[in-house]
């Protein structure tokens, strides 16, 4: 009778551990793919953000190759980067909610050399050059800083947005 009950309390503890264990497990990684999508998306901001920097030069450069629609309102090409710059400022008032430290410090030291670059520029070529450059320049810190707070070693990150979970 002691056997049976011992074994069955056994039991019970070693299921407990098992669904508690497995529970964690679940947070653990639903937690880590929201911060994957983040940094996905912070990512294709910055990109959209140089796109369109790199498109500006294009268009003083070549102002005969560039459509009047774009010159006039605000084009489709102006709305992307706005919506880009926003996400990287939801991101940096965010805080470290869904980022780490090092990825908010990286944000926030973007915003603010996009906004000290104003000043920098004596001419709007030069203006959007510089910005490409900080753009090109956070990128790699902001790879950098993502892959440590997701813990990818070199040569274990796949792209996202495959479906493969290299944090498994």
């Amino acid at each position: 009778m002691f056997d049976l009950l011992g074994s069955l309390l056994v039991s019970l503890v070693v299921a407990w551990f098992v669904v508690w264990y497995g529970a964690q497990s679940f947070y653990t990684q639903k937690w880590w793919e929201r911060k994957a999508d983040t940094y996905d998306s912070l990512m294709a901001a910055l990109y959209r953000l140089e796109k369109h920097y790199l498109r500006e030069l294009v268009k003083i450069e070549q102002p005969s190759a560039v459509p009047a629609a774009l010159w006039q309102g605000k084009s489709p090409d102006v709305i992307e980067h706005d919506e880009a710059l926003g996400e990287i400022e939801r991101e940096v008032a965010m805080g470290e909610f869904t980022v780490s430290a090092d990825v908010e410090r990286v944000l926030s030291g973007l915003l603010a050399d996009l906004r000290a670059s104003s000043g920098k520029a004596t001419h709007l070529y030069e203006f959007y050059d510089l910005r490409v450059d900080i753009v090109r320049a956070r990128m790699g810190e902001l790879r950098r800083a993502a892959k440590r707070d997701l813990r990818l070693g070199p040569g274990r990150l796949k792209r996202w947005r495959s479906g493969h979970n290299p944090g498994k």
